[in-house]
């Protein structure tokens, strides 16, 4: 297993997802971003994402806007 450096933008993206209570103001391309720069993202049909680090898949819906 190789042993990967985060920038200090990931990191605070990472810090995000896991405190405790979860955060409310969590920008989905900040997410996307993460996992792009350490492992694969795959946008599938109906905005559903393929990611996928170290061997592992997960599929997410992607995050959408309200209406305004």
């Amino acid at each position: 297993m190789h042993e990967t450096q985060v920038g200090h933008k990931h990191m605070h993206t990472l810090q995000q997802v896991f405190q405790h209570p979860a955060t409310h103001n969590l920008e989905w391309h900040s997410v996307v971003a993460l996992v792009r720069d350490n492992g694969t993202v795959h946008e599938a049909d109906h905005g559903h994402l393929t990611f996928t680090v170290n061997g592992v898949t997960e599929i997410f819906r992607s995050a959408h806007r309200s209406p305004s």
